[in-house]
């Protein structure tokens, strides 16, 4: 395999899970289940995908990708990325060390006494880092940008309120 078709799957990968993360956002209520959401794969959803991406800059960018136990560290990758190269996370340092481990932890939550992370700080960070995909090589889109024509996510969390009226009640409480 390529490594161009190597990046094609991984942004291919990267957008699905993205795309599982928005599924799992709202907190929903439908049939005999009360109102409830599905933090852990919502987490692990964004997370995934912001790894996948970080790891495409970097490829774009001829760094060598952490592997092993650090392979999932987003600040490790992010390390390899030099600093000049990472300027699209630029003020982002602290969101990114708050969730540099999201993807491990939050797969073995129940290892842990207490977990606390902002899915949306995992999303935003996908986004700037697709907008950074997307800049170094333009040429390089998932096959649903190729289907859709274009995919850029709204910097806010996109689910409207008609949309989740048509699939059963909602309480989208966010705070």
């Amino acid at each position: 395999m390529t490594k161009r078709q190597i990046s094609q799957r991984m942004i291919d990968t990267a957008i699905e899970f993205f795309l599982a993360g928005e599924r799992c956002a709202p907190r929903l209520e439908f049939g005999v289940y009360r109102s409830h959401s599905v933090l852990v794969p919502y987490v692990c959803n964004y997370a995934f995908a912001l790894e996948i991406a970080l790891k495409i800059v970097a490829t774009l960018n001829k760094c060598r990708i952490p592997i092993g136990r650090d392979g999932h560290d987003l600040k490790k990758i992010c390390e390899a990325i030099p600093r000049h190269k990472r300027k699209f996370l630029a003020g982002n340092k602290r969101k990114i060390n708050k969730v540099a481990n999201a993807f491990v932890r939050w797969r073995y939550n129940y290892e842990y006494d207490l977990l606390i992370i902002s899915p949306d700080d995992l999303r935003n960070l996908f986004i700037l880092t697709h907008r950074e995909i997307q800049r170094l090589d333009p040429v390089l889109k998932s096959s649903y940008e190729q289907e859709w024509g274009n995919f850029e996510p709204d910097p806010q969390w996109a689910w409207e309120i008609q949309e989740l009226k048509e699939i059963g009640r909602w309480d989208y409480d966010r705070s």
